[in-house]
């Protein structure tokens, strides 16, 4: 069995990969976009915003594995963080009984308590619920259907949302910049602990 690249099949490949060689964005008839990309977003942040539910497990998961151990360590320098909590209810937990065994999980003091209660059931509360649930509703041009939802820059897909299981490595891609930012340099020297290198 032999390998054969026939020019004319590059295209087969995804188009969200077009941008990644200009002999592949140039074959697919996409130079004029990704020059139009690249351009427009050069050293500009990435805008990363997270739909989620406080007490989704899943959520919980991506928010403390992918969100901070990742993302925020390796990305913060170039990507803006979005957070929009909607729906506190999940599994029907009543959300005081929540909320009071997150203020013994972090030994909260009396006044610090007060402050959140407060704060969640007065007008700014009320407020914020308001302006999360108009954020929420006014994402495009795909709705969310489950959460954790990611948008980037703003736009929402079902697509997008393939990333998620990797997406460090994607936001690092996305990225357009004079220089790789050191984040990425650290997350790819971390990954290639984990890689055969090929001579």
């Amino acid at each position: 069995m032999t390998l054969s690249i026939v020019l004319g099949d590059l295209c087969r490949v995804p188009p969200d990969l077009w941008c990644d060689d200009a002999a592949l964005a140039a074959q697919c008839g996409a130079s004029e976009a990704c020059a139009s990309y690249d351009s427009s977003t050069s050293g500009h942040r990435i805008k990363l915003t997270v739909l989620y539910e406080t007490l989704c497990p899943d959520c919980q998961v991506f928010m403390t594995h992918n969100l901070h151990r990742m993302i925020w360590r390796y990305a913060r320098e170039y990507v803006d963080f979005v957070l929009i909590p909607f729906e506190a209810l999940h599994g029907g937990t009543d959300p005081n009984v929540a909320e009071e065994e997150c203020f013994d999980r972090i030994d909260a003091k009396d006044w610090e308590r007060r402050k959140v209660v407060d704060c969640r059931k007065g007008p700014l509360g009320v407020k914020l619920q308001f302006e999360m649930a108009r954020l929420t509703e006014e994402i495009l041009p795909a709705k969310h259907t489950f959460v954790p939802w990611i948008l980037i820059n703003d736009v929402s897909t079902l697509h997008l949302q393939n990333y998620q299981g990797n997406l460090m490595t994607a936001l690092c891609s996305w990225y357009r910049g004079p220089d790789t930012p050191e984040g990425c340099k650290t997350f790819f020297d971390s990954l290639s602990i984990r890689q055969c290198s090929v001579s």
